[in-house]
């Protein structure tokens, strides 16, 4: 057993979910569309969970019309973590999906590499990960594609730079790791 971590972090969902939320805790449907598998999605940064309450992309996610943001206290032993902002780790799981990708696509010479196909070997990779490796939560960062950027003078020198914005997903496989749940404003 290793060490327990514990993480502050944030869910949007819809007003009307928030009261069987921090009473019952979370449920989630095994989907096939996720980009870190089936789980429940959150952010370590709370404007994060903000922003994406008011702009959820699309109902895929499901709807939320009147958002509201979850804080949640996830507590969890590091052997069950995939904490892909290590090195180590990102390195691991690029080498676990070569092996996915031979097995669960040898032979096929044709595929359609389209979002949809992307989507849903995204998902089945996780999803096949995290059952082989019995992993109850993924951290992983995202690198923002669009941002709103302030016009300035220097803006071509500050791109120069190669820095890169990026977002902290945690997706918890298993919901009895979310030991507290309370709405914030």
């Amino acid at each position: 057993m290793g060490t327990i971590n514990t993480y502050t972090a944030y869910h949007a969902t819809d007003k009307s979910n928030v009261e069987s939320i921090v009473k019952d805790n979370f449920i989630y449907e095994e989907k096939d569309t996720h980009w870190l598998g089936s789980g429940v999605y959150f952010f370590l940064d709370k404007s994060l969970a903000i922003s994406w309450g008011r702009n959820c992309p699309t109902k895929k996610y499901g709807s939320i019309n009147n958002p509201a943001i979850i804080e949640a206290l996830i507590s969890l032993d590091n052997d069950v973590v995939c904490d892909m902002r290590e090195l180590k780790t990102y390195n691991y799981v690029k080498k676990a999906f070569d092996i996915f990708w031979q097995y669960a696509y040898r032979g096929h010479c044709t595929v359609n590499y389209n979002d949809d196909f992307i989507e849903k070997l995204e998902c089945a990779f996780f999803n096949w990960l995290t059952k082989k490796l019995g992993i109850k939560c993924i951290i992983c960062n995202f690198q923002k594609r669009s941002l709103p950027i302030v016009k300035c003078e220097l803006e071509d020198m500050f791109s120069r730079f190669c820095l890169a914005y990026v977002e902290t997903q945690m997706c918890v496989k298993d919901a009895s790791h979310i030991v507290d749940r309370k709405e914030i404003s």
